[in-house]
């Protein structure tokens, strides 16, 4: 298949299934969309891509898609060339890739601990009264609402180091000495 034709073949199935891009679709349900040198790539891929590169575009205009679509191929052509040159194989690259696995899998976890355990509007109001209270310099904090996303910020992280604080406890921690 020509590149021309892959890339309108990727973007009709772009005008039909970019809906799916808010949910959590695995590359089985969505299935191949096109290859690049032969290697194929999924809708869910390609909605991954546009998560991460451009999370506030506009989907739905055809402009937007192709831009989309262009950059991933781009950037799969990028990977690609970089594959075959060896550069994953490089210690950095290799330790790079390793790091941001860890920090995915971590955040993974704490947006489930942040799901399984919400925080209630009067746990937040009773925090915002708390830290009114404790204000020494006669100013005040501004409204409740406006600060809101602020104080679940202050409070989830609280809950997530809290919840660090437990697993450290029960970690067997040995340090080489330096």
């Amino acid at each position: 298949m020509s590149f021309k034709r892959l890339k309108i073949a990727a973007l009709l199935c772009l005008g039909s299934t970019f809906a799916l891009l808010n949910n959590a679709v695995s590359a089985e349900e969505t299935g191949q969309i096109g290859t690049i040198n032969g290697q194929s790539f999924t809708q869910s891929q390609l909605m991954a891509y546009a998560r991460a590169t451009a999370p506030r575009a506009n989907l739905l205009d055809p402009d937007t898609r192709k831009q989309v679509l262009e950059g991933y191929i781009g950037r799969e052509l990028l990977y690609q060339q970089a594959v075959q040159k060896k550069l994953d194989q490089l210690p950095g690259v290799k330790l790079a890739i390793e790091e941001q696995r860890h920090a995915i899998i971590a955040r993974a976890l704490v947006a489930q601990l942040t799901r399984s355990n919400p925080i209630s509007d009067k746990d937040l109001r009773t925090f915002y009264d708390n830290e009114s209270k404790k204000r020494k310099d006669d100013k005040k904090l501004p409204e409740f609402e406006t600060i809101r996303p602020q104080l679940m910020a202050i409070l989830q992280d609280r809950m997530v180091g809290a919840y660090v604080a437990e697993l450290q406890k029960k970690a067997k921690l040995d340090f080489a000495e330096q």
